[in-house]
């Protein structure tokens, strides 16, 4: 998932930064053993929210969608969802997917137009 991303993004030179979680650790060592072209990685301290700020930013945002999804369908179908529900990884997906195609940035695009636009 995370090499198809990084080859739908079109370029050749990545940075990654990561702390070093064992489950990450594991992640970025199999993406350096599939990416063919120069990957830097980063390793950034533990518990460093400052040094990870813009992604610790993302992931609140995409979990607060998350559970709003979450909260509409229980809503609109009178179910409740719990967390073994085989709903819960396109509920983070299409959050993640929602935000990245329609928040606009201060730039006045979205991630989705920063991306595409000029192709």
């Amino acid at each position: 998932m995370i090499v198809k991303f990084l080859k739908l993004m079109r370029h050749t030179e990545f940075r990654l930064r990561a702390d070093n979680e064992p489950a990450l650790v594991t992640v970025v060592e199999a993406v350096k053993g599939v990416w063919p072209h120069f990957l830097r990685v980063d390793q950034t301290p533990l518990y460093s929210s400052a040094s990870n700020g813009k992604a610790e930013r993302s992931i609140q945002t995409v979990r607060r969608l998350a559970v709003t999804l979450r909260l509409a369908l229980e809503r609109d179908y009178g179910i409740r969802l719990d967390a073994t529900m085989a709903v819960w990884p396109w509920l983070c997906r299409h959050a993640a997917w929602s935000h990245n195609r329609f928040h606009v940035k201060l730039n006045h695009k979205t991630a989705y137009e920063e991306l595409f636009q000029s192709r």
